[in-house]
């Protein structure tokens, strides 16, 4: 037996109080009572699997990370080290807990929708100066290591859920306007962050952080590059 847990509200939004709230304590605290019902189960899963995230590394950082990496520091390090911390109370139990730090999830809803509205009406592109890197994952690799993670007990800690190809955010505007036959023009930041708050930071940022614990297993991505991942994900939501 196994459990996957990926539940938790929309990073995407803006980061009033109340929505930080809701944040953390859709991860933290429903990871708490999953690990809770693990416990008093008479069966206890071999395995259990649970999303984090990129954000346990910061929002600026120079240089390549993995999962080697120092945490960062502010909202989001925190809220995912608290929620790795209860999912890895499984292993102290006797079930195998891998946590899938996930980049920015290149598939229909969620970020990518937030992306091609505006620039299907020419509104769209990289904020800022768009020399941002981006570390992005398509969802079918997100399907791929959770059901290898699952099924490969060498897997277990924390596993960078990204395409080994970080990209700047001017590339990822530019190639999403390419594929859906639209320009990237870049936005202010300042504008776009009175309508996210903080949540722009996230966008702004610098991460260029690297999979290098699933390249050493051998991990086979679906959609590595930018381009066929897009496409794949468009194709998908068609």
């Amino acid at each position: 037996d196994a459990v996957v847990h990926l539940a938790g509200d929309p990073i995407a939004q803006r980061w009033s109080p109340d929505a930080k709230k809701a944040i953390r304590d859709s991860r933290v605290e429903s990871t708490r009572l999953v690990v809770d019902a693990i416990e008093k189960a008479q069966k206890r899963p071999a395995v259990l699997v649970s999303a984090s995230a990129t954000g346990h590394y910061g929002i600026e950082r120079k240089g390549r990370l993995d999962e080697a990496s120092e945490p960062g520091k502010g909202f989001l390090p925190e809220l995912c080290m608290a929620w790795e911390e209860q999912a890895q109370r499984a292993s102290e139990l006797g079930t195998r807990s891998v946590q899938l730090r996930l980049g920015v999830v290149v598939g229909p809803g969620g970020a990518l929708d937030k992306m091609i509205a505006p620039m299907r009406l020419f509104v769209n592109g990289p904020i800022g100066s768009g020399e941002n890197i981006l570390s992005w994952v398509q969802r079918d690799d997100v399907v791929g290591m959770a059901l290898t993670a699952l099924d490969d007990d060498s897997w277990e800690g924390a596993y960078n859920c990204v395409s080994p190809y970080a990209v700047t955010s001017r590339e990822l505007a530019k190639t999403l306007g390419s594929v859906i036959g639209r320009p990237a023009v870049p936005a202010p930041a300042g504008p776009v962050k009175m309508i996210l708050g903080d949540f722009v930071d996230v966008l702004t940022g610098n991460l260029d952080v690297f999979p290098q614990r699933a390249v050493d297993a051998g991990y086979e991505y679906h959609h590595a590059r930018l381009t066929p991942a897009l496409e794949a994900a468009l194709m998908a939501d068609a």
